[in-house]
């Protein structure tokens, strides 16, 4: 990843982020791992006042279209996210609460 780059927050402007899976092997490939994510997901929506325009979950990544959060900024939502969806999707880990 390269460094030193700026991220621009608080216009109003809409975010498209990809954002792979850290497992691999557990991945979004089952529909049950693909309803928890989104389950988690619906929780940060509200938790940080997200707006969602559009998803796409793949089994090894997922494409939001995303407005900035009321709270915060896009990175502290996916930040958010990863941190829980992440052990959630793995069934070798316990899943953190929110």
């Amino acid at each position: 990843m390269p460094k030193n780059l700026k991220r621009y927050y608080g216009a109003g402007d809409l975010h498209f982020i990809t954002c792979s899976c850290l497992s691999a092997r557990a991945g979004l490939g089952s529909a049950r791992r693909r309803d928890l994510y989104l389950g988690i997901f619906e929780q940060v929506r509200q938790r940080y006042g997200v707006v969602v325009l559009g998803y796409m979950v793949m089994p090894e990544h997922v494409h939001l279209l995303i407005s900035e959060p009321q709270r915060g900024t896009p990175s502290t939502v996916m930040q958010a996210l990863k941190l829980v969806a992440e052990p959630a999707s793995d069934p070798h880990l316990a899943a953190p609460l929110l």
